[in-house]
């Protein structure tokens, strides 16, 4: 915080500082002192691009044991957080598709890590999508317990509807999520794959219910809006997708 507020003080008040602070020093001296201090603050910063730039080569390279070789280094361990150096053993353990070192490594993030809001609710959010994934719905219980009265109640919120409709099957969202997607039509700025996405949900409570014709016209919205996501593949692959309306 300190070097954030020096930077923006004008040369000649830093240097008028310096002077009081540090002693009858010369322009040349106080210059070269300011300089020094530069540097110590900038290494620190520059390291840290290098740093990234390899481990995010190696991720992408599949080399993911040397990825988490590499990650031990003293001078990693120096330039990265510890959240930012286990989220990326996650991903390399999510890329080999090693589910038992994947839930080692969520418990490990979860008891070991000092979290702050933003890191919690990213880390909430990765865990809740892999255990929905891999049907592990004992610990998206505990998720959701673990969240709530830390998250926002909106994300809380949308975790519950998620692990009602998927891993419980239950149809009791549909007034609420077909009121949601009209409005969420209503912006033009809206996020096309949370729409889709909600669509996908009114489509598997249909299919509950053993609707196929609203199940296929919620289906067929739903991969519209979520193309070329990540989430489209998914669609693609569901049994909803044969359904005949």
């Amino acid at each position: 915080m300190g070097y954030a507020i020096s930077v923006s003080i004008p040369l000649g008040k830093l240097i008028t500082f310096v002077r009081i602070t540090g002693g009858n020093m010369s322009r040349e001296s106080i210059i070269i002192w300011l300089g020094s201090l530069a540097v110590v603050f900038m290494v620190p910063k520059l390291l840290g691009v290098v740093v990234r730039k390899k481990a995010y080569r190696l991720l992408m390279d599949g080399e993911y044991q040397s990825l988490r070789d590499y990650l031990k280094s003293n001078t990693v361990r120096f330039v990265l957080s510890p959240y930012e150096v286990e989220m990326l053993v996650l991903s390399s353990f999510q890329a080999e598709g090693n589910r038992d070192e994947i839930n080692r490594q969520f418990t490990l993030m979860f008891q070991d890590l000092k979290l702050n809001e933003k890191q919690l609710a990213l880390l909430v959010n990765r865990a809740f999508s892999w255990y929905m994934e891999s049907m592990q719905f004992d610990k998206v219980k505990e998720l959701i317990q673990l969240g709530d009265g830390k998250l926002p109640e909106s994300q809380i919120v949308q975790m519950r509807r998620y692990f009602d409709i998927l891993a419980c099957r239950k149809s009791c969202y549909i007034d609420e999520l077909e009121v949601e997607v009209a409005r969420l039509k209503e912006n033009k700025l809206a996020n096309k794959l949370k729409i889709g996405m909600n669509q996908y949900l009114l489509a598997m409570q249909y299919s509950y219910l053993g609707d196929n014709r609203e199940a296929n016209r919620w289906m067929l919205q739903a991969v519209d809006n979520c193309k070329n996501s990540p989430f489209e593949q998914y669609l693609n692959s569901s049994e909803l997708r044969n359904i005949e309306g």
